[in-house]
């Protein structure tokens, strides 16, 4: 005869209960359980599996005797025409004995009824052997309850040891600004050796680089040039400015120590950009010039061989922007000036890129007016800010005129006059410092700042605008703006 037997499945989710009604109440516990009767024992020629009913018989009413032993053996294959049974897993186990059955645990090997997930991975926090998820396990993470800090994260001005190394805040990227060793305390760091970091600390102190000899506190990047064959400003060049036109004897207005090569028939020049006035030279009565430096003008009243400018003592008293500045400038003579106004070619909002001021920064620096009690400022953010703070507003990025560099220049802020040259004059100065947070690390990149100062004359330059403040480029086979009339390359 044929005997079959059948295992009872529980389904979890919901099942009919005896009077019909659909119960949905969830998974069930072991201890909800309904009681299965379990079957007698199977007559001969039947085997009893967890998987299916299976059949033995031949089609006689009677069973091999040999079909049991062969069914039961571990490796055995399915008989012809038949499939063969994958192991069922016991819905009802709970290996941790949480109450949480293990289909359905996310960490069935260790009890915990609350399925505490911290990274919604599926694996329970106590199985979990990378909690927050970042990649790092939780042994080699500092912090495993934080994504964003782990071994391989990179560091940041937060605060944090983002990496995971011990330190906090070092070598961060972003928000960090260079800061240079300053061995010889004299404000400007050693060149070169800048470290990005967050803030300033004892063996970076200064925000400022630039220091050829951070061992000589007279020679910086904020230093003067003396005439002393030595690059005091560390700008790679010596004694500039000392003989400007050439006659060899060094301008009066700067410090001369020893007998520097750049001046060798000494110091006292007094007019440095005319090489027919230095001491000893002939006097030319009535030129307007002290053609030998003597002190006196020969043939004039002035006693001195530079226009006379009557400047207020207070250039900040002088009502509108445009007349404290030309006042600032030492330009007090209006009977000359045609026209003066400040603009920006890039379309700028140049609202407070101007400023005339008595000092500018720290009272305890070198930056003392030159000569009389103030002087301009234009920059291309807040005039007044000692630091890169913000740009201008506004404007578009237009062409750079003169320089062979190829870069757009954006933030543009200018001060232009247009004057008429008194009588009988043949030349005129001009002072002037120029600042860059962005030196040394930017040149000749798109991020070097410049400073123009141009002269437009029908005679003089022949109606072409032209760059007059140039001077020797440090590395002038890297990097040049402009190529002067003699074929040298210029900064």
């Amino acid at each position: 005869m044929k005997t079959k037997y059948a295992v009872v499945a529980l389904i979890v989710g919901s099942f009919v209960g005896c009077d019909g009604d659909t119960n949905t109440a969830g998974p069930l516990t072991p201890s909800e359980l309904p009681e299965i009767p379990r079957p007698s024992a199977p007559e001969e020629g039947a085997i009893f599996s967890e998987s299916a009913v299976v059949d033995t018989s031949d089609g006689s009413d009677s069973a091999s005797e040999e079909s049991g032993d062969s069914a039961t053996e571990e490796n055995a294959g399915p008989a012809a025409g038949e499939e063969r049974q994958e192991e069922k897993v016991d819905p009802t186990l709970d290996t941790d004995l949480d109450e949480i059955y293990d289909v359905n645990d996310n960490c069935p090997t260790i009890s915990n009824a609350g399925q505490e997930d911290y990274d919604d991975d599926g694996i329970g926090n106590d199985c979990d052997t990378d909690l927050d998820g970042d990649g790092s396990s939780n042994l080699d993470d500092c912090a495993p309850f934080d994504s964003s800090v782990h071994p391989a994260a990179q560091e940041q001005c937060n605060g944090l040891d983002d990496n995971c190394n011990g330190e906090t805040d070092e070598n961060p990227e972003g928000e960090c600004v260079i800061f240079f060793p300053d061995a010889d305390q004299d404000g400007s760091g050693a060149q070169g050796e800048g470290l990005c970091l967050c803030q300033a600390t004892e063996s970076h102190p200064t925000p400022f680089g630039g220091d050829c000899n951070d061992n000589n506190p007279a020679i910086s990047a904020f230093a003067s040039e003396s005439c002393d064959d030595v690059d005091n400003n560390c700008n790679d060049l010596v004694d500039e400015g000392c003989d400007d036109d050439g006659d060899g004897y060094c301008d009066f207005y700067y410090y001369v120590v020893g007998s520097p090569a750049v001046c060798p028939n000494g110091q006292g020049d007094c007019i440095d950009f005319s090489a027919e006035i230095y001491p000893g030279a002939e006097e030319i009565p009535g030129d307007g010039f002290d053609n030998n430096c003597d002190g006196i003008a020969e043939g004039d009243g002035t006693g001195i061989g530079e226009w006379v400018v009557n400047c207020p003592a207070d250039c900040l008293s002088e009502g509108n922007d445009v007349d404290s500045y030309l006042c600032a400038l030492g330009m007090c003579f209006p009977e000359y000036i045609q026209s003066a106004q400040f603009g920006s070619p890039s379309g700028d909002n140049i609202t407070g890129a101007y400023a005339v001021v008595s000092h500018f920064g720290d009272l305890s620096n070198d930056l003392a007016p030159f000569e009389g009690n103030t002087y301009g400022l234009l920059a291309t953010g807040p005039a007044t800010g000692t630091s890169h703070s913000s740009d201008l507003d506004g404007g578009t990025e237009i062409p750079d005129p003169f320089a062979s560099d190829g870069f757009g220049t954006n933030d543009n802020v200018e001060f232009v006059v247009k004057m008429t040259a008194p009588p009988g004059a043949v030349g005129f100065s001009v002072d002037y410092v120029f600042f860059s947070v962005e030196y040394e690390e930017y040149i000749g990149s798109s991020f070097n700042d410049k400073f123009y100062i141009t002269l437009e004359g029908p005679v003089t330059t022949g109606g072409e605008k032209i760059v007059i403040n140039t001077t020797a480029c440090s590395e002038p086979d890297v990097y040049h703006d402009i190529i002067d009339s003699a074929g040298n390359k210029q900064c």
